[in-house]
């Protein structure tokens, strides 16, 4: 069979042949077509066949054997013994699934690389690539890529995973891209490490458009702003010390893209940042006055580099003098933690000032002069004790916790000081990683002696309360005995008439230690009242 027509795409693989032949030869052509199509076809793509003979055609879309005995069944219709226009028309439909591409005949596809403006391949592989892309192949290849797109046969396991670390790594050189950088040509979020080849795939169509491609994403991340036309002249502009301005052919910076490549790699990745991209360019704009004169010049990557040592000496002593800042700082905040302690032991001083100064000045003194023990240990006097303890708690345990908030609020002031005044200088999680230990252990510290010293003022308050009230039940205690001792009996014999002249009988009454003074003067006016009234 003559082929007449044969191309491969992104989407996908057509496949058009014929020849002139008789019945019996179109039934063998068809029967070696269903039985290699089927072989050769992935299976996650969708088929599309046409054949004809003699005038007549069928299509379908899947290679059955129902299909197969349906062209039979056509080609039974001729009865003509002579040669007729046999033709088939095959086009393969591609579906991307897991981050994998189907590819049928790779120097078709280098082809269409080879003829096809760069900008516009670019734009429908970006519909496709996410991340990674693997193409499959169905012919024989030489396996090769780079680290997220590669080319493997059919049946070949995939040991390039380009995994959550490979995600991260792409991200964070596409973010750091659009910082620096501008350009509308540039479909997708594509960075140059996704067209640097490890090994080539042997076809020629294909690696020279991966390095077509890695040339343009290089000079794209290089300089400050460019743009691509449909001729593939590239207009840029860079800025640095002198700013540098021009027109290209990509095939001009040929010879310019292995070292375009290491410097953007050197400038993005491995702790790329804004500063690394700046210094570049600074340096390049000394050295050239366009990118086509790059080749001339390999020593400018030595001369970058060299420029960043100074850069990170200088940078140096800026990060020892800001350490050196930041240690002061955090020697002050412990000064501070230590002074916070010190004034809510003030706080619980003042408490226990307070508490004697009322003991002393006003219950026992105010108590002893004017009645006697028995008044102190009063419950009125409990209640005050009970009162002012409480109080003076609210009081103590209030500076506690406005003691443990003014060291929370001091250091998030000292947190915004130090990320507002030296974050150009120092990364963030630096700061964090110097500050928030030191914050942990203070807190710490504030904390567990506050609470310390709060127990003791419990304690405290808890010995004098239960003095008064101890003192309180016993003295109570001794009444109530005093008050059995001296009550008459509830019940009592009659006896003879008493004679109411006879002579008075002299009572006398011993004293009990246990009884109260006051007790003790009523007893004894009472016993006089009975003596005055006896005849």
């Amino acid at each position: 069979m003559t082929v007449t027509l044969a191309e491969e795409r992104f989407d996908q693989y057509r496949l058009c042949a014929e020849c002139s032949c008789n019945i019996g030869e179109a039934r063998q052509l068809v029967d070696d077509t269903f039985s290699m199509w089927r072989k050769f076809i992935i299976p996650r793509d969708r088929v599309a066949l046409t054949l004809g003979y003699d005038g007549e055609s069928l299509s379908f879309n899947e290679l059955s054997d129902s299909k197969l005995q349906d062209v039979h069944e056509l080609l039974s219709l001729s009865d003509d013994e002579d040669n007729a226009r046999f033709f088939l028309e095959l086009i393969v439909h591609k579906n991307v699934i897991d981050q994998r591409i189907s590819l049928y005949e790779p120097k078709l596809f280098g082809n269409y690389l080879a003829t096809t403006p760069i900008l516009q391949v670019l734009t429908v592989l970006s519909v496709r690539f996410d991340n990674k892309l693997v193409f499959e192949s169905a012919s024989p290849i030489e396996r090769g890529g780079s680290s997220s797109i590669s080319f493997q046969s059919v049946g070949i396991s995939d040991d390039n995973s380009n995994g959550e670390d490979g995600k991260r790594i792409r991200r964070s050189m596409f973010e750091v891209f659009k910082d620096n950088s501008f350009s509308r040509s540039l479909p997708g979020s594509f960075i140059p490490h996704d067209f640097n080849f490890v090994k080539e795939i042997g076809v020629p169509d294909v690696d020279l458009f991966f390095k077509k491609a890695r040339t343009l994403v290089s000079a794209i991340y290089l300089v400050n702003s460019a743009e691509l036309d449909e001729a593939n002249i590239l207009e840029y502009r860079l800025c640095g010390y002198r700013n540098v301005t021009g027109v290209t052919s990509l095939d001009g910076l040929a010879d310019a893209s292995d070292l375009m490549y290491k410097i953007v790699d050197w400038a993005y990745t491995g702790g790329g940042s804004s500063d690394k991209i700046g210094l570049a360019r600074n340096v390049l704009s000394l050295y050239i006055s366009g990118l086509d004169e790059l080749s001339q010049h390999s020593e400018v990557f030595n001369a970058i580099n060299s420029n960043y040592q100074i850069y990170l000496k200088e940078n140096v002593e800026s990060y020892l003098e800001v350490k050196g800042k930041i240690t002061d700082v955090l020697v002050d905040a412990v000064k501070k933690t230590h002074d916070l302690v010190d004034s809510f032991v003030d706080s619980l001083k003042n408490g226990i000032f307070v508490l004697l100064t009322f003991v002393l000045t006003v219950v026992v003194v105010n108590g002893l002069k004017d009645t006697s023990a028995s008044a102190i240990f009063s419950m009125t006097y409990i209640w005050v004790v009970v009162v002012l303890s409480v109080l003076m708690s609210v009081w103590v345990f209030g500076a506690r916790v406005s003691s443990l908030r003014q060291f929370d609020k001091a250091y998030e002031s000292i947190e915004q000081l130090l990320k507002r005044n030296y974050l150009g200088v120092i990364a963030e999680a630096e700061i964090d990683s110097a500050l928030n230990p030191i914050r942990i252990s203070n807190r710490d510290y504030l904390s567990r002696l506050s609470a310390y010293y709060a127990r003791v003022w419990l304690l405290i308050v808890s010995l004098l309360i239960t003095g008064f009230v101890g003192g309180n039940l016993y003295l109570e205690s001794g009444k109530a005995s005093v008050v059995v001792q001296n009550e008459p009996p509830s019940t009592q014999a009659i006896g003879p008439p008493v004679n109411l002249e006879s002579k008075p009988v002299s009572v006398t009454v011993s004293p009990n230690p246990l009884t109260d003074p006051v007790l003790d003067s009523a007893l004894n006016r009472r016993v006089d009242m009975r003596k005055n009234t006896a005849p």
